[in-house]
């Protein structure tokens, strides 16, 4: 993780191979946070730690594509 003055910004490196793994993980994080039950996609416990570090920006190792966060 770095810090931007943006906010931070992660690599997850080889965690997830494609950005749009990382992005259907986050938002079934988001999703369970908000009270929706199953069926969601199961997440390692770190999905949801990354999450709460409110990141604008995910990397992944093998993939030019990145997940930003949604400007408010």
């Amino acid at each position: 993780m770095v810090d931007c003055p943006e906010g931070p910004v992660v690599l997850l490196g080889q965690a997830y191979e494609f950005a749009s793994d990382w992005a259907r993980a986050a938002l079934a994080w988001s999703l369970a946070n908000e009270g929706v039950e199953a069926p969601l996609v199961a997440n390692p416990a770190w999905v949801g730690q990354l999450q709460e570090l409110d990141p604008c920006r995910v990397l992944l190792a093998h993939d030019l594509a990145s997940v930003e966060r949604a400007p408010f």
